[in-house]
């Protein structure tokens, strides 16, 4: 079978949506939200406006709101990704679900409304699958298999989930093989990016599928030395981590400003999530900033973050599949026969266009060539007639090659010549000159004609 992937609805193309989220905290707060979705920092006198803007009072049901759109058009067929960003102890884990300790954020959340949703409104069959993989350092894990992938088009662990609770089982199992360590500022801070997949098979009809993927990305906090003091392999693995989030940066820049190249590959993070940032997907981020005063810097830079990203633009499309069935062996054998019948009659009305062109080319030149017919031939014909007209018909032959005249003969109107005198008219030379009758009997006449192309 042959595919062909095809939008089935018109693309959509939307800016990257971005949502902030301010950790609950209770003494020297800097960071106001007088009104949604707008944020200001009195101190530096900034203002912010973004897509949504969460602060301590609202809860994880809350900050799900705006990854509803993404669950209807993932069930649709188009890819969706939400990522966190933000520095580290801002509770993106939290926020994710990807803690291993709270049962209601985004990813579980996300996962009981989409298996919700495909139960009662497919009508038709589907399957799902999850993979679950984190980048540490520069390399890619499966958190399934404990793989290291040496390449990032590597293929993952997949598992097939049929519920939301079998999904949620695989998410708490790839957290267990997830890298974390104990800093100053974060007691289980990531030390790696996880991603976790889940991806949507759709059989709408027997022709046509669909297959959509939805990306939930827990990115490493940014971290300073100063203020984790991270030593060892702790601080190499921070420098690992502000190298990656650099890259990604160095994207959105790119994305945002418009620029001719983006730097996709230079880093796995950023391969990874080349379809989430100007790609083929849906994608909203989560940035988490703590409005502690201690933290200005870092929050600013968060902010700054999703200001940038919020100017890029994505082209999403329906990922849909065209089976066209295949053709059933007599038939298929007919059809190469219709085939070279074709071929074979192309090639002869090429031929008999060729030489209606070279007739017409002929009959608009002068003729150069002198035709005549053989003695030979004309005795043949005229002796089947009789003694007499053959004896004309030579004396005039004899009289018009002394004239330096090539003659072309007939003999017309009788019985027994027709065919001649049928060829002789379709003749390209042919043009009577003369008429010459002769009485032999009293039922037959025969006439001669006498045709001299010369004289044309």
């Amino acid at each position: 079978m042959s595919l062909v992937v095809a939008p089935l609805v018109p693309q959509q193309s939307s800016h990257v949506q971005v949502a902030i989220r301010l950790r609950p905290h209770q003494d020297d707060c800097i960071l106001k939200v007088p009104q949604h979705p707008v944020l200001v920092i009195p101190e530096k006198k900034k203002q912010y406006t973004y897509d949504h803007v969460f602060d301590d009072t609202n809860s994880n049901e809350d900050v799900f709101g705006p990854i509803i759109p993404l669950v209807q058009s993932f069930l649709l067929g188009y890819n969706a990704t939400v990522f966190a960003y933000g520095q580290t102890g801002s509770g993106k884990s939290y926020s994710m679900g990807s803690d291993g300790e709270n049962d209601d954020g985004i990813i579980p959340l996300a996962l009981n409304m989409i298996f919700e949703r495909a139960a009662s409104q497919f009508q038709h069959e589907y399957s799902c699958h999850v993979t679950f993989c984190e980048i540490y350092g520069d390399d890619v894990r499966d958190l399934f298999s404990k793989q290291l992938m040496t390449k990032v088009t590597d293929q993952l662990t997949k598992q097939k989930v049929t519920s939301a609770d079998k999904a949620r089982h695989f998410l708490q199992k790839g957290l267990l093989h997830r890298t974390t360590a104990k800093t100053k500022m974060n007691s289980t801070s990531s030390r790696s990016h996880a991603i976790f997949t889940l991806e949507l098979h759709q059989i709408v009809s027997p022709t046509q599928k669909l297959t959509s993927k939805f990306h939930f990305v827990d990115l490493a906090g940014s971290e300073r030395p100063k203020k984790t003091l991270a030593e060892g392999l702790r601080f190499k693995e921070g420098i690992n981590i502000n190298k990656g989030l650099l890259a990604l940066g160095n994207v959105m820049n790119a994305l945002s400003e418009k620029k001719p190249y983006v730097p996709y590959r230079s880093s796995k993070l950023t391969r990874m999530l080349q379809d989430a940032l100007g790609g083929n997907s849906q994608t909203l981020m989560l940035a988490c900033v703590s409005p502690a005063k201690a933290n200005l810097n870092e929050s600013l830079n968060s902010l700054e973050y999703a200001q940038r990203t919020r100017k890029i633009c994505n082209n999403a499309l329906v990922n849909a599949q065209i089976e066209r069935p295949s053709i059933p062996p007599l038939i298929q054998s007919e059809l190469e026969k219709l085939r070279a019948e074709i071929a074979r009659l192309m090639v002869e009305n090429k031929n008999l266009q060729d030489c209606v062109a070279n007739l017409t080319v002929y009959r608009n030149q002068k003729p150069t060539q002198e035709y005549i017919w053989q003695s030979e031939e004309v005795r043949s014909i005229v002796q089947a007639t009789s003694t007499l007209l053959y004896d004309i018909v030579l004396q005039g032959t004899i009289y018009l090659e002394r004239l330096g005249v090539h003659a072309c003969i007939t003999v017309t109107r009788h019985p027994r010549t027709k065919k001649f005198r049928q060829a002789m008219q379709a003749h390209p030379m042919g043009v009577f000159v003369a008429n010459l009758g002769f009485v032999l009997s009293c039922s037959f006449i025969y006439c001669v004609d006498i045709v001299c192309p010369n004289l044309l």
